[in-house]
């Protein structure tokens, strides 16, 4: 099994956790994360730096969005 199969069969995996335990959590989000995670598994500490960024600006996001209505 290649890499990128290995990639979308977690993919599919954590979307049907996503799915049934947390539908608001977008998608999207799922992927960037583990696009960041699997690009720096050889370095968990620039991944875990990056993830938090992530999470960092779409909470930022959602606080902005929310501060607008």
């Amino acid at each position: 099994m290649n890499t990128n199969s290995n990639l979308t069969e977690l993919l599919d995996a954590l979307e049907t956790i996503r799915c049934e335990n947390h539908p608001e959590i977008p998608k999207e989000l799922l992927e960037e994360i583990l696009n960041i995670e699997y690009e720096h598994q050889d370095n968990r500490t620039e991944g875990q730096s990056r993830t938090l960024k992530l999470l960092e600006q779409r909470l930022d996001q959602l606080v902005d969005k929310n501060n607008n209505v």
